[in-house]
């Protein structure tokens, strides 16, 4: 979880200086997927460290200055949840904006893998549960001849 608490304090840093450092370039793993709430421009999943780095470009456009400040880490083994509110001044508008969301991040050996954005945390699916599988008719197996029925006679209709 200490790399998710480390990722938001970088965030902080690049909003305010609008540098990007070295350490929030290697927060990602390199099979990184960011998948936005699609409840503002960025919708499209991204993937990689240059994808992260480009969602958090678009955000930092629309912002004159902007923060990112997590509510709670609600760990779950190799997954966190975080209730999130960020803002800051709209460049376009200079109105002061707010918006909260919840991020689903996933790490491995110490790096983000995954990050997904919800709009709420009530939209979080549980983080103890196990990806989905597919049914098990559905997994393929190599077949042996043997396995393979006779065929049978077409159907024939009077």
């Amino acid at each position: 979880m200490e790399i998710v608490r480390r990722g938001i304090a970088e965030l902080n840093e690049l909003y305010k200086t609008g540098e990007v450092s070295r350490s929030l370039r290697e927060l990602c793993d390199p099979d990184f997927v960011l998948r936005p709430s699609g409840m503002f421009p960025e919708h499209e999943e991204m993937r990689g460290p240059e994808g992260f780095l480009k969602f958090i470009r678009g955000q930092t456009e629309a912002f004159e200055r902007m923060w990112i400040e997590a509510e709670e880490f609600l760990d779950a083994g190799d997954r966190v949840v975080i209730p999130i509110r960020f803002g800051g001044r709209a460049r376009h508008t200079a109105l002061d904006v707010e918006f909260q969301v919840t991020y689903l991040c996933t790490y491995r050996k110490g790096k983000l893998l995954r990050d997904e954005i919800y709009r709420t945390k009530a939209e979080v699916p549980s983080p103890r549960a196990d990806p989905p599988r597919a049914p098990a008719h559905s997994r393929a197996r190599p077949v042996s001849p043997e396995e393979i029925p006779a065929s049978r006679p077409p159907l024939v209709t009077p």
